[in-house]
């Protein structure tokens, strides 16, 4: 079992410092900056582990206080990881997936368009 699969089963059991990383967040958070901003200045973009740390640490600077059912986003990257994935994934018959910030963006209906890196420089 790889990186996604062991930190989705954790997430999954409660575990929300954990955040299952694939090329839906990953696109995200290159997109909105959140991985340039908040991604470890000697770390890799190219690996899974660079961005796990962005979202960790742009969720502890920018989300803690803001609750969801209880639970602190600030501490619940695994939270907010779930939040992007529907955000951006494409499965078709999925109602959850919005598919906005998709391998074909749709910037002009993005809520976060005025944040945006790559809708600035598109």
């Amino acid at each position: 079992m790889g990186f996604k699969g062991v930190h989705n089963i954790l997430r999954d059991f409660g575990y929300f410092d954990m955040a299952p990383i694939d090329i839906h967040e990953r696109r995200f958070l290159f997109r909105t900056g959140i991985a340039l901003r908040y991604g470890p200045s000697s770390g890799d973009p190219r690996e899974l582990e660079f961005y796990l740390t962005a979202l960790r640490n742009f969720c502890k600077e920018e989300l803690r206080g803001y609750t969801l059912l209880g639970i602190d986003l600030g501490e619940a990257p695994g939270i907010v990881d779930l939040i992007i994935w529907c955000f951006s994934c494409t499965k078709e018959g999925k109602e959850a997936c919005k598919g906005i910030c998709s391998a074909d963006p749709k910037c002009g209906i993005c809520p976060i368009n005025h944040c945006c890196i790559y809708y600035e420089l598109r």
